[in-house]
Parts: structure tokens; C-alpha cells; sequence
């Protein structure tokens, strides 16, 4: 069964494998109006999907993907077309201070968990490597993010961090932008940089009916 109630915008993002930054046209309701989607799957008999880079699905993802695409381009009269855009990105570099971690001994429970807190946001990382989290990166940048660090293994860290935007008032509350706390607590920074970048561009795509 596939379930679900979002925006359009959203449902291309989790049909192709691609990050918000990357959906771009399309009429303006894309990315306000949500719609439910009930749906029995079944097993299809196509090509594999047409995802993004970053999603590389098992046999039950595929099947899922598949049928989300299916049902995007026959509910919605979804049009598109993909491009190579050169775009605002960024790349995770060593700092000058040097990596501040030690490997991982945990087997189990590897994994993130990202959460807010009161006064931002909280990341707990158990034994991941640095492809995993540059893809948290860049979901939180809200921009690409490639991994020049060339660190292997996998590692184990808890980050607290503010808005990148927030100015400091002195408050022992405050806590620094996540920018400040990889570099500080990791020894890894952020760095800007232009990137090409795979982007989808909706060319149509219609309101569906009500069944």
C-alpha cells in the first residue's frame, strides 16, 4: 500500500531521488497544495526507475519508486525534463586544526538522528562515514555538498547547533551555526563552491481530479 499526503513538489523529490533545491518550475501550486495518495502497489514489469544520484534502491524501493512515478505522470499530467545547472554548492574539507575524531568501535545501531531542540537542532551520528554525512549536510544546507575530506571509516559524534542566521546576544543559550560546530567539534569545514548539479525542471503538470 502506498499512503501519503504532501505537496507535489514533494512527491517528485521522493519519486526521483532529488533534494528540494533540485525540483524547479512548474506552477506555483506545486509546492503549497497537498494532496493525499492511497494506492495498492503491485509488482511492475518496467525498467528500473529514473532516479536521482543519490538514491540507489533494493528491490522494494524500486517497486515503490516505480509505482510513485507511474502515478505522478497519470494524476498529475507530470512534464519534465532534467538539466546540468552549475549551482551554489559546497564541499566538506579537513580544517587547519585537523580531523578531531577517532574511529567508531560500534557494530550496531549505526545511524542518524536529527531532531529539534529548543534552542536549534540536534544530530546524533553513530558509526557513519563521511558519505552519510555529507548527505545530511546537504539537507540541512539546503545545497549540494560533496565530500573532499578523503577520511574512510566510520565515526561516532553528537552536534547541537543554531540558526546560521542568528545573531549572538550573549546568552549562554546561544548556540553557534552548525558551520562553526563541525569545524569546532570536528575538525572538518564547509567551504563554497560551484558544482553541476543533476536538476529536474516540470514543464506541466495538472491539479488531479478528485478520484
Amino acid at each position: 500500500m502506498l499512503r501519503g499526503s504532501m505537496t507535489l513538489k514533494s512527491y517528485i523529490m521522493a519519486a526521483y531521488g532529488v533534494r528540494d533545491f533540485q525540483v524547479l518550475g512548474g506552477p506555483n501550486w506545486i509546492d503549497a497544495s497537498t494532496y493525499e495518495i492511497v494506492a495498492k502497489l503491485e509488482r511492475p514489469t518496467g525498467p528500473p526507475p529514473n532516479l536521482g544520484s543519490g538514491q540507489r534502491p533494493g528491490a522494494e524501493e524500486n517497486h515503490l519508486y516505480l509505482a510513485l512515478q507511474s502515478l505522478l505522470a497519470d494524476r498529475f499530467q507530470l512534464k519534465f525534463h532534467r538539466e546540468i545547472k552549475e549551482m551554489p554548492a559546497y564541499a566538506l574539507a579537513v580544517a587547519r586544526s585537523g580531523f578531531k575524531l577517532k574511529a567508531a568501535s560500534e557494530t550496531e545501531g549505526c545511524g542518524t538522528d536529527s531532531t529539534g531542540i529548543p534552542n536549534g537542532k540536534e544530530l546524533i551520528a553513530t558509526c557513519v562515514g563521511m558519505d552519510r554525512f555529507v548527505t545530511f549536510l546537504a539537507r540541512q544546507m539546503r545545497l549540494p555538498v560533496a565530500d573532499q575530506t578523503h577520511i574512510q571509516g566510520l565515526y561516532s559524534f553528537h552536534l547541537e547547533w543554531g540558526p546560521e542566521d542568528l545573531k549572538p546576544t550573549g546568552s549562554p543559550e546561544d548556540l553557534p551555526p552548525l558551520t562553526a560546530v563541525i569545524e569546532q567539534q570536528l575538525g572538518l569545514k564547509l567551504e563554497s563552491k560551484k558544482a553541476p548539479t543533476d536538476i529536474i525542471v516540470v514543464d506541466s503538470a495538472e491539479r488531479p481530479s478528485e478520484n
